[in-house]
């Protein structure tokens, strides 16, 4: 399956969070090369750092990142992995140089600090999808593989994979918004920081990994309490993996949608557990939960609103 639209051949891989397992960097990128792609390597997957949890020093990864951004060979950019890091750097990046090409970049978990400085920047093609890290393990799930396909698409209605639960409603109705696929603990560390965008009319979509209910809670309260959360059009809950226990982690979340009146829709493919989907930031997505009927549709090609 080609994974990518055919103007794309050279992709470059960063680190600009953790430090990189070897393998899965090299399981990966022999995934991408025997599917037809041209693969390059930057500095920060070799890099040093004393603190052992991040791939380099914040010079290599913002260098690497600005360097494969403004080369014209470089078709598509994708992280390594998530970990942390990824916003250590923001205020180093020249956001005025990258505007200047519109290239997409895909990650996800610690990624979300990177993705929506791009927003808030209106620089390049955010993607929420799999890292270098995930292609050994999903070379064989063609649900997570077409929904990355299909983030590229013009048009992409959000569907749960055959098995798996069924999408749940916790508040009913109608919303359109621009959509923010993230990891909810990274989004909170950039409110009151310039790199949030502005998340006014928005369909947020959410997930999260390793995080206690009594965590999740308190992430929610802040959304909440700095007016983010009232001022959406929509919420969409992925999954929440290794989040404590589900039943009073569902309690938390119906506590929530008694307090909004804004569409809810829980047990969306989405986050650190595969299959997952792939989600462009600022689609345009279209929310119907009405009657029995949960229709979730993204509109890749519209401009930003």
């Amino acid at each position: 399956m080609k994974l990518f639209p055919e103007n794309i051949k050279k992709i470059a891989i960063v680190a600009l969070a953790g430090k990189p397992d070897k393998e899965r960097i090299v399981s990966g990128s022999d995934f991408l090369k025997t599917s037809g792609y041209e693969v390059v390597s930057a500095k920060s997957l070799n890099g040093k750092n004393e603190l052992s949890y991040l791939s380099s020093d914040i010079e290599t990864r913002v260098s690497d990142i600005e360097n494969y951004w403004n080369d014209p060979r470089i078709d598509l950019i994708i992280a390594a992995r998530g970990g942390y890091g990824s916003v250590q750097i923001l205020s180093y990046i020249d956001w005025k140089a990258l505007s200047k090409r519109q290239i997409p970049f895909i990650g996800y978990s610690d990624m979300t600090a990177f993705h929506l400085a791009m927003c808030a920047n209106k620089v390049g093609i955010p993607i929420s999808g799999p890292m270098i890290h995930n292609f050994h393990s999903i070379r064989d799930d063609s649900f997570s593989l077409l929904s990355l396909k299909n983030a590229f698409m013009d048009k992409q209605v959000i569907e749960p994979e055959s098995g798996r639960k069924r999408f749940e409603a916790l508040n009913s109705g109608r919303a359109i918004g621009k959509i923010y696929p993230v990891t909810l603990s990274v989004l909170v560390t950039l409110i009151g920081t310039p790199y949030l965008p502005d998340l006014r009319g928005s369909i947020l979509m959410l997930e999260d990994i390793n995080e206690p209910v009594y965590k999740l809670d308190r992430y929610f309260t802040q959304l909440e309490q700095s007016d983010i959360l009232s001022n959406i059009s929509g919420l969409i809950l992925g999954s929440f993996t290794r989040c404590g226990n589900a039943r009073e982690r569902n309690k938390l979340f119906i506590n929530i949608s008694k307090r909004h009146k804004f569409p809810i829709v829980m047990n969306i493919p989405f986050g650190h557990a595969y299959p997952r989907i792939s989600v462009k930031y600022e689609s345009i997505c279209s929310m119907d939960v009405t009657g029995n009927k949960i229709v979730l549709e993204l509109d890749n090609g519209r401009e930003r609103l």
